[in-house]
């Protein structure tokens, strides 16, 4: 229980009061012995228990009389958190969910999860008295906030809607972050989420270093969340899911595919689905019938002349606005562009065959450039780098850095001369030759994953069938995906937190191996490194918050459609819309888990907070009650029965009395 008038609370010993005059009373008559009396005191001996009760709780009521005029003028408060906390918190840290599904609403109400969140919080704290230190965590940036006042908090651009995921273990590692580098003392926590399983991740590795980190602490921790369920109304979400831009001798059209998505699939229900391509806006009608319905295929015509365009695709609105949108652009068919760098005819014609067969119309190509030309290499239009010379130093080497970090693809094939460079940590070593009297010279490859993995219809492929005479050492760590005879890595990929980079350890072409003529081995492996680095370019047209866009690095961002919270340049990387970057055009979604995903269990929660000191209020939208309220009333009530019970037991007893017959 927490008072709003503390100090006043010195004044619980006059509770005593009525204790002490009662003993007071009792020494200020002396008992004098009267034999005339004894009669009359044995008489009405057996009264004498009642009479005691009678006056102890005549003294109990005046106690509590005492009591409850101390507590009413010290204006006590409890509910949902404050019925648990000791004392006033030194720093009060606002953990605030922001993801698209906290934009699900009350659809008579019209009040959104993030809205209700913050305005229960901003009471609770108005009404509790400001901490000294309060602190904003969102879930954009995921860096603390300091606020000035609570009342901030429903203003502040942070605390608007975004339609991205909200990463609540980086906000919970920010958190603890901040409370170490500023030595903050007592810390109340404070969770404002609807507890989405995209949004927690509970596989996780930083849960476990989270709580530790929150348990070495020797200032007091405790952590309040205060979550939100799915509203019961029916919400559907709508996504474009393929896109393609085709022409014919009728024109240019673009081919999409929609799928819509609905909570609670109950009866059959028809939803318009609105295109619009160009400021031009066509409706297709859908009959859901279950939980999902898929537009395949569907013809949009767009303007011959136009070079590039945007659109959305949207249903009307209903419990979660957010999710009844979604853009993308469009422009030229995205290029699947191949640069090899290499100086060695024999090895760069399997390459660039690999990476682009001559097939008609195709939207496959490839480059091979030399070792002199590798600056001409632009990083924005290409998708996989094949690499068969000495390992790149200085500049070069920040730029396919820089790639790889954007998302491109690299495959690294050892050179013929001595290289003394690395990439990533891996450097080649010395040529070996391998004795192929013995069989297998592959003695084992990862066929669940990786460039040498299974078919999607689970057909492995050839890898038993390559021989390899020639490899060249690979030093570094890395995963490896294949290995030679005697444990010698064949084909290694380097972990990074974006694009893919692979080493090969031996060249396609003889003497080296005959990877060139076993084509399908090769081909795979080129095509999975090139389908990897394409998602980077594909991102423009289909994007998501949050994703990197390589083009859009240190540029300014126009918002040209979309949610209002896009206006703000501060807050364009978290929001919806289509926006211009330069001369492109590029499209920001919400991602898929904010479609699908659903509340994680209590024994979840349980698990994640496992040794903290934490509780839950359940809260819904529909409810109005507040997180904490004074409760003055209540000790006025106990007033003023006690000073009725008091005044009762206190009223002389007016019955007949009956005479004593000695």
């Amino acid at each position: 229980m927490r008072f709003m008038q503390p100090l006043l609370l010195i004044g619980l010993p006059l509770a005593a009061l009525p204790i002490i005059i009662h003993l007071i009373n009792l020494r200020r008559h002396r008992t004098v012995d009267w034999g005339a009396m004894m009669f009359l005191l044995k008489a009405t001996q057996q009264k004498t228990g009642r009479t005691r009760l009678r006056h102890f709780l005549i003294l109990l009521a005046r106690v509590l009389a005492v009591l409850g005029i101390i507590f009413a003028i010290s204006r006590p408060m409890a509910g949902g958190w404050f019925g648990l906390f000791g004392g006033k918190p030194d720093t009060v840290i606002v953990l605030l969910d922001r993801s698209a599904s906290m934009s699900r609403q009350d659809m008579q109400l019209g009040r959104t999860k993030r809205d209700v969140a913050l305005t229960r919080i901003v009471e609770a704290i108005n009404r509790a008295g400001a901490p000294p230190n309060l602190v904003l965590v969102e879930g954009g940036t995921n860096k603390p906030i300091i606020i000035d006042s609570p009342n901030a908090l429903l203003e502040m651009p942070e605390t608007k809607a975004t339609d991205g995921v909200s990463n609540i273990p980086a906000m919970l590692q920010a958190t603890l972050d901040h409370i170490v580098a500023n030595k903050s003392g007592r810390t109340d926590i404070w969770i404002c989420s609807d507890i989405q399983s995209g949004d927690w991740s509970v596989d996780s590795g930083q849960w476990s270093a989270i709580r530790s980190g929150f348990q070495e602490l020797k200032q007091k921790i405790r952590f309040h969340l205060l979550t939100y369920e799915q509203a019961d109304e029916d919400n559907l979400t709508v996504r474009v899911t393929d896109l393609k831009r085709q022409s014919n001798e009728d024109g240019q059209h673009l081919v999409m595919s929609v799928r819509v998505r609905r909570t609670k699939p109950d009866d059959p229900v028809k939803v318009p689905l609105g295109i619009v391509v160009d400021d031009a806006r066509t409706v297709v009608d859908m009959e859901i019938e279950n939980d999902m319905f898929t537009l395949t295929d569907h013809i949009v015509p767009i303007d011959r002349e136009s070079n590039a365009g945007w659109g959305k695709v949207e249903i009307p609105n209903d419990a979660n606005p957010r999710d009844n949108v979604f853009y993308f652009t469009f422009g030229d068919d995205v290029l699947r562009r191949t640069a090899v760098v290499s100086d060695q005819p024999g090895t760069s014609w399997p390459l660039s065959l690999a990476a682009a067969p001559p097939i008609k119309n195709s939207p496959l190509s490839a480059r091979v450039i030399s070792s002199d030309e590798v600056t001409s290499i632009d990083n924005d239009e290409t998708s996989l780098i094949i690499w068969q010379v000495p390992l790149p130093t200085g500049t070069v080497k920040s730029n396919l850095e820089r790639f790889v970090n954007d998302g491109g693809s690299i495959i690294f094939l050892p050179p013929a001369a001595d290289d003394d460079g690395e990439f990533l940590g891996v450097k080649w070593g010395a040529w070996e030759k391998m004795d192929v009297s013995t069989e297998p010279e592959i003695e084992a490859w990862r066929d669940d994953s990786g460039l040498w993995a299974n078919s999607d219809a689970g057909k492995p492929l050839p890898v038993n069938r390559l021989t390899v005479r020639e490899y060249r050492e690979l030093i570094g760590e890395g995963v490896i995906s294949a290995r030679l005879r005697g444990n010698k890595p064949l084909l290694l990929q380097k972990p990074t937190d974006a694009g893919g980079v692979y080493f090969c350890a031996t060249l396609p072409q003889e003497p080296y191996s005959n990877l060139a003529r076993e084509g399908i081995v090769l081909f795979a492996m080129v095509q999975r490194a090139l389908d990897q680095g394409v998602q980077r370019l594909v991102q423009s047209q289909l994007g998501v918050v949050g994703d990197r866009v390589a083009s859009a690095e240190g540029k300014q961002w126009k918002h040209v459609d979309g949610w209002p919270e896009g206006l703000l340049s501060t807050q364009q990387k978290f929001v919806a819309g289509i926006y211009e970057i330069g001369d492109k055009l590029i499209a920001r979604n919400r991602p898929q888990s904010e479609d699908v995903g659903g509340p994680i269990p209590d024994n979840e929660l349980n698990r994640l907070f496992d040794g903290l000191e934490y509780s839950v209020v359940q809260d819904t939208v529909q409810k109005s009650n507040s997180l904490v309220s004074e409760i003055w009333r209540l000790f006025v009530a106990v007033l003023i029965v006690a000073l009725i019970v008091e005044a009762a037991l206190c009223l002389p007893d007016v019955r007949p009395k009956k005479l004593v017959t000695v």
